[in-house]
């Protein structure tokens, strides 16, 4: 089990699937801590130990382990062992994969973020907007993709995404101190709403950011459940992150037990996703949601939760 950034639901859900159905498994755990230059490492003893099955977490790990398709005679990637990328955004704009329908590798995944398209009728069902800001970390391949599949998909509806990339450091770190001064050029353009996607820098750091914004009551849309249950998005469309893990576990059954070839597994999103709405920051702002909403929303911090 190749990590990101240490142990996660999505871990325990994985493991879980497997112990409830009574089926033994030895995992062997590996935590990059976030540094690429870990995986070289950890490639060569997935080499060497021959494992039945490769678990990956992120898109980064998924990208340091599995390769990128434009990448893969760059590095030597792990290609004859099965594989399983959990957490992964969106494969094809990440460069994992060229279809979701099969990979055409000897792998495939899982995705906890709704379909951008989704993400924007959520949006739109909650409020008129022309304008989106997207503030992000520029130095991750999760939050990249994520952004640059809201254009994509903005550009089709008419709606203007401007982009919001933190600062780097000399050593090419997105800098905690420039949160601030990011939502401070980003009010100035006037956005009516502002994404945040799966970015685990901000979500690391997003009482600075949530700080930041609250200066200047913009609303805020989120991609990732966190944002939202232990942060102050307004909105969002968010997936179950243990569920997800289950999800991969069952994709990995059907490589062991079944013998079914990876690729022949679709990439695919979580069955289910749900509209979170945080309700003190809608009263803060004053920025109800539609009654339509509230028949199948989630509210959180409501009157007599």
């Amino acid at each position: 089990m190749v990590q990101w950034r240490g142990n996660t639901v999505t871990d325990q859900g994985f493991i879980d699937y497997f112990a409830n159905r009574h089926i033994p498994i030895e995992t062997v755990i590996r935590n990059p801590a976030q540094n690429p230059a870990e995986f070289e490492e950890i490639r060569a003893e997935i080499r060497k130990t021959r494992p039945d099955l490769v678990y990956t977490w992120s898109m980064a790990s998924a990208q340091n382990i599995s390769g990128k398709m434009d990448d893969l005679a760059s590095a030597d990637f792990i290609s004859d062992i099965p594989t399983v990328n959990c957490m992964v955004s969106d494969p094809v704009v990440g460069g994992l994969t060229k279809d979701w329908k099969t990979s055409g590798r000897n792998m495939t995944g899982v995705s906890h973020i709704p379909q951008t398209s989704a993400q924007l009728q959520t949006i739109q069902s909650y409020m008129n907007v022309k304008k989106i800001a997207a503030i992000y970390d520029s130095t991750q391949s999760s939050p990249r993709s994520a952004v640059r599949s809201l254009e994509a998909n903005a550009a089709k509806l008419g709606l203007e995404v401007e982009k919001f990339p933190i600062p780097v450091d000399e050593n090419g770190a997105s800098r905690i101190d420039a949160i601030a001064e990011t939502v401070d050029t980003l009010a100035k353009s006037a956005p009516d709403i502002v994404y945040i996607g799966p970015d685990t820098f901000l979500l690391r750091n997003q009482k600075t950011l949530f700080d930041a914004i609250a200066k200047y009551e913009l609303p805020t849309f989120a991609a990732a459940d966190p944002f939202l249950s232990q942060g102050q998005a307004l909105f969002g469309l968010v997936g179950n992150y243990y569920i997800a893990g289950q999800y991969c576990a069952e994709k990995a059954i059907r490589i062991l037990s079944d013998h079914t070839q990876p690729r022949d597994i679709p990439f695919d999103a979580l069955p289910q996703f749900t509209l979170k709405i945080n309700m003190d920051v809608a009263r803060e702002l004053d920025r109800y949601p539609p009654l339509g909403l509230l028949s199948f929303a989630e509210l959180l911090h409501a009157p007599g939760n």
